[in-house]
């Protein structure tokens, strides 16, 4: 959700080639393992607040995470062997370098 949010601000659409089916392959492992503990129910609506915004910042870094090993490829496949598949599909360079350290 958090890349589809970043989307209408960015162009980082290409990055759900990669995102998207790591967060399904990682909700289909939640749902079959679930777990033995319980979460704790809050009263304090600041614990809540605080859970949420490092859930964000959690997400907002593995965006920034998996867009730095995709400028990775890309910078790679551009040197070595030209542009092809997916890496194709990326933004120019200069923009994904500019979309990562805005995302850091």
């Amino acid at each position: 959700m958090l890349l589809w949010a970043v989307n209408f601000r960015y162009p980082v659409a290409p990055l759900g080639r990669v995102i998207y089916p790591l967060a399904a392959l990682f909700l289909i492992f939640a749902a079959l393992s679930p777990s033995q503990i319980a979460p704790e129910k809050s009263s304090d609506p600041w614990l809540q607040v605080h859970i949420i915004i490092s859930i964000l910042s959690a997400g907002l870094l593995t965006l920034a995470a998996v867009q730095a090993i995709a400028l990775m490829a890309q910078d790679r496949f551009l040197h070595h062997r030209g542009a092809a598949g997916w890496v194709a599909a990326l933004p120019p360079l200069q923009t994904m370098e500019r979309l990562l350290f805005v995302s850091i």
